[in-house]
């Protein structure tokens, strides 16, 4: 399983202008969770190499802090990231996606997030942070990233990018 994203291709995506309609964020990266493990909730061994490999494709991205729901499988990808990165994670529950805006638009203003969250989920917060589309993840799609990026005259810019 090859996990690592082109630097020049991260590269060039960060280095354009200035995601959310109204705010000021930098970058907010978004990836589901690593393969799970239906029997105790968590991730599976693959899962564990999935999130270590995010860790290495994100290491250069400049990433601030890592939001990701309550659920043990979206702690247990953030974290070899957020280790590797030396950087806070900060639970915030899966529906709550008013306080996630909103502790975007206050707490993490100025900072390149990367929230994991789930199948179900992402899709609401792209919309949520102003892509104009819905979004279909599949429930078998461990290996997209999102990158948004503000514009101030529309909607963010959204990259999607398949890093596998």
């Amino acid at each position: 399983m090859k996990h690592h994203l082109p630097p020049l291709v991260l590269g060039m995506m960060l280095a354009t202008g200035p995601v959310l309609p109204g705010a000021a964020q930098d970058t907010v990266f978004v990836i589901r969770h690593a393969e799970r493990d239906y029997v105790n909730g968590g991730v599976l061994e693959e899962g564990r190499q999935r999130a270590h490999a995010w860790g290495e494709v994100l290491a250069d991205a400049g990433l601030d802090v890592i939001i990701t729901s309550e659920k043990p499988r979206t702690r247990q990808t953030g974290q070899p990231i957020a280790d590797r990165l030396d950087i806070p994670i900060i639970v915030i529950p899966r529906a709550d996606y008013d306080g996630l805006l909103e502790r975007l638009e206050t707490e993490f203003v100025d900072d390149r997030v990367l929230i994991v969250s789930h199948s179900s989920s992402i899709p609401v917060i792209l919309r949520r942070l102003g892509h104009p589309t819905y979004v279909l993840v599949p429930k078998s799609d461990y290996n997209d990233l999102f990158v948004l990026r503000p514009d101030d005259d529309g909607p963010p810019d959204v990259v999607r990018l398949n890093v596998d």
